[in-house]
């Protein structure tokens, strides 16, 4: 029952929050940033800087500000601290759901009237992308999920988290961050450099979603990925251990990965002792230094590339020197066919040279500067000459025949002739490139 007393506190709440919102700048930033990216396109698992999928996009704009959101809308809908909906203001999250009790979509308010219902900033389905709506639409008054409050501002204006329990002692200062380029090398380059080559194990987390077939229980699920009946009702927001058919479960699952870091070390001169002086003396008499290089074993280098959109096995294989069947077989490919986002692993081989034409009498100074010339003169080989042969085609042959016959393969044929299938004719002329 509501009294009275009851129903002017919640008045005078909701009047304190407006006012609070008034004077808060870091919420008007957010809200002037994420105007910004009106236009820009729908994409699934998009998260910027000029694509996004819903939650990709709350999660993007508030990143912009060194506030870090979950990846989903599921896990975003239980951060925060809850809104009612007559309570809700510029700057809150709002979810809706898609399918029976399932949340899968977010946007952000951006204005809200007297009877409050709300405009909204969000990535709409595919042809629509980032785009204004409004919360008297049909399809958004039937599918209303939840409102969620990230930051909030005191009536000085400072902004502070806002978490489950209330208010956060962490203020927060309008701090924005450069807009991403290409996260994969930003990743590679934050390894710290080590001496030699060592094995670094890092740890990363793939989410992937489950079809649940006939039969199946949330028992034979978990035991199938190796995780708990409870992980999967927390990733998944499930309140009993009743399935349906075709549903789709989310599965996070983490995976350890070793990855070689190959660097050069650096050489610390020792300090010279007087044994040490004399030592050089006699050997400066007696010893001449012959010229000779020593190739030192070659050391191998795994680096994991990103696919990007558009990019093919052809196109990483000559960025990277090396050949489709080798990234067909270090990654376990049966096929040339690959997705966007997924990592590939490289094995890079390198030889690197050793000087050993230092005269013994020399300081570990000439050292350095002699082993530093070896390398720069030894890093330019001299080009490979290429020579093409023109094949014509035999009654009965193949393109794995014609690849063994020189030493090639098959994808390198295909590559050098422009063909898009292993279909060739009798008669027909192939180019062939030693």
């Amino acid at each position: 029952m509501v009294t009275p007393a009851s129903a002017q506190h919640h008045k005078n709440k909701r009047k304190q929050d407006q006012e609070s919102y008034n004077g808060c700048p870091l919420i008007d930033s957010i809200i002037d940033f994420s105007k910004t990216k009106l236009g820009c396109a729908y994409r699934s698992g998009g998260t910027g800087p000029n694509s996004f999928d819903c939650s990709g996009f709350m999660y993007y704009i508030f990143g912009h500000f060194n506030i870090q959101l979950g990846r989903s809308s599921r896990d975003q809908i239980l951060m925060g601290q809850k809104v009612e909906r007559n309570d809700i203001r510029p700057g809150d999250l709002v979810f809706w759901y898609r399918g029976k009790g399932y949340v899968g979509h977010a946007g952000m308010v951006v204005e809200v009237d007297s009877n409050h219902n709300f405009k909204f900033i969000h990535s709409a389905t595919h042809g629509k992308g980032v785009r204004y709506d409004y919360s008297t639409s049909n399809w958004y008054t039937s599918t209303y999920a939840g409102a969620r409050r990230i930051i909030d501002c005191d009536c000085n204006g400072q902004a502070y988290l806002v978490k489950a329990d209330g208010r956060s002692s962490t203020e927060v200062a309008i701090q924005t961050r450069p807009e991403p380029v290409d996260t994969t090398a930003k990743a590679q380059t934050a390894r710290p450099e080590v001496s030699k080559q060592e094995v670094v194990t890092e740890v990363q987390q793939k989410t992937i979603y489950h079809k649940v077939k006939k039969g199946e229980t949330l028992s034979t699920i978990a035991r199938k990925y190796h995780v708990s009946v409870s992980q999967l009702k927390q990733w998944n927001h499930l309140r009993s251990d009743m399935i349906r058919d075709g549903v789709k479960l989310k599965i996070i699952k983490k995976e350890k990965q070793q990855v070689n870091v190959q660097t050069e070390p650096v050489a610390t001169p020792a300090k010279p002792t007087a044994a040490t002086v004399d030592t050089l003396k006699k050997q400066e008499s007696k010893v001449e230094t012959s010229k000779a290089e020593i190739p030192a074993a070659p050391t191998t280098q795994t680096i994991y590339h990103k696919i990007k959109q558009g990019e093919t096995l052809s196109s990483i294989a000559r960025k990277y020197h090396v050949t489709v069947d080798q990234i067909k077989r270090w990654n376990n490919l049966k096929s040339d066919m690959i997705r966007e986002d997924q990592k590939l692993k490289i094995v890079k081989t390198e030889s690197r040279p050793v000087d050993t034409n230092v005269p013994a009498t020399q300081s570990a100074t000439s050292v350095q500067k002699a082993t530093t010339e070896s390398k720069s003169e030894t890093a330019k080989p001299a080009p490979a000459a290429q020579k093409v042969t023109y094949h014509k085609i035999k009654k009965g042959e193949t393109l794995s025949t014609i690849a063994s016959k020189y030493h090639v393969t098959v994808n390198q044929i295909k590559q050098w002739n422009h063909l898009k299938s292993d279909m060739i004719r009798e008669d027909a002329t192939l180019k062939i490139i030693k």
